[in-house]
């Protein structure tokens, strides 16, 4: 796993998803490695295989909240809303304090037109100490009634 992060931080997502494939042939229970594919699938563009291993990593470890903001972040990629907002929304429950999730979820809701909601989480991640863009927060608000 951690030749797969070195990796994928260097951008070599095709080594990184075989590094993973290997750390899981060590270790198939390895959440952590699914989700490592499931984000280097994402960058060379299989969309489907990254949330297909998102979704083993899940289903390895049922509260993995930064596996259900991997898979919520490519079900938004592929305009899939309604599951990207389940997903966001089991990343907070299972770890309140990730910020990015609450981020991530107003952008949904915003593309949504739930400007409300978007409000909500944009103020929670800020008050989380995620850096929120001013344009964002501004055309939320210019959306509110």
């Amino acid at each position: 796993n951690n030749r797969g992060n070195a990796d994928f931080t260097l951008q070599e997502y095709q080594y990184a998803i075989n590094s993973y494939s290997e750390a899981i042939t060590l270790n198939p229970r390895y959440a952590i490695a699914y989700n490592g594919r499931g984000l280097a699938y994402s960058y060379v563009g299989n969309l489907q295989e990254a949330i297909n291993n998102y979704t083993i990593a899940i289903d390895l470890n049922p509260t993995y909240a930064e596996a259900f903001l991997s898979r919520a972040n490519t079900y938004y990629d592929i305009k899939n809303y309604k599951l990207a907002i389940d997903d966001y929304t089991a990343a907070i429950t299972y770890k309140p304090t990730l910020a990015s999730a609450y981020y991530y979820r107003a952008g949904t809701y915003f593309t949504i037109q739930k400007f409300n909601e978007a409000l909500r989480d944009v103020e929670i991640a800020q008050q989380l100490g995620f850096t929120i863009d001013p344009e964002f927060l501004q055309a939320i608000k210019e959306n509110i009634k």
